[in-house]
């Protein structure tokens, strides 16, 4: 075992150029979309032109605040001498229903704030663009995970209230993005990073006594810092 771990050392050692790490925040914009509401003993609620606001970050008192704004964080690897690379990447979006075409009042309250997630697997294209900085094409797919809280026809779900006062995390569906990046390198190590991306993402995550189903087209705007070993 401790001749395996030398082994993948000597190679991330070796490597240690090729990988990236990275951490951003940002904020989106959502197209207004449709929410379909289906739950027990109701017929099933099209609520159309549904706006949506991001709110992407909070009073920051502690790190629980911090981690419920928006952020993402990736790790890349490219090959050497390949403009191609490999990320995994997490994408901590946050979605607040508005208003929406819903003249029945179906809709109290609904927000994916502590968790409208995409996990991604991402593959880059990346070239020189002069000595101290690059652009990276991004393209990458993944599941959605979701923490939603809702009162739907007075039914609450994950609203940490009394009523329920838990919280939960749900695989709820896929998604996709396409974005482009610039890096400006201060250092041979530390780089400024600025993006744009659109993500696309389908969800149908869980009401008291129901689902909720909903697709998201969001522009993103991003900056952060970027670490290469």
């Amino acid at each position: 075992m401790l001749r395996w771990l030398c082994v993948l050392l000597a190679c991330a050692t070796a490597h240690a150029g090729s990988w990236s790490f990275e951490v951003s925040t940002g904020t989106s914009a959502k197209v207004p979309n449709t929410l379909t509401v289906a739950q027990d003993g109701f017929a099933t609620a099209v609520i159309e032109h549904v706006v949506w606001e991001t709110r992407p970050w909070l009073p920051i008192h502690g790190l629980v605040d911090l981690a419920e704004s928006y952020y993402a964080f990736r790790v890349s690897y490219r090959p050497p001498a390949s403009l191609l690379g490999y990320e995994l990447e997490f994408l901590h979006d946050k979605a607040y229903y508005v208003s929406g075409v819903d003249p029945d009042g179906v809709v109290q309250h609904f927000e994916l704030s502590d968790g409208h997630n995409v996990f991604f697997g991402n593959v880059t294209y990346t070239f020189a663009v002069d000595a101290s900085s690059e652009l990276v094409l991004r393209a990458g797919a993944g599941p959605a995970i979701t923490n939603p809280a809702s009162v739907i026809r007075g039914e609450e779900l994950g609203t940490r209230s009394e009523v329920d006062p838990g919280s939960r995390y749900y695989l709820t569906g896929v998604g996709a993005q396409l974005g482009v990046q610039g890096r400006y390198f201060l250092t041979d190590w530390l780089a400024l990073s600025l993006e744009t991306r659109y993500v696309f993402a389908w969800v149908r995550v869980p009401i008291n006594g129901g689902d909720a189903t909903t697709t998201f087209n969001s522009v993103h705007v991003d900056f952060g810092i970027t670490f290469r070993p």
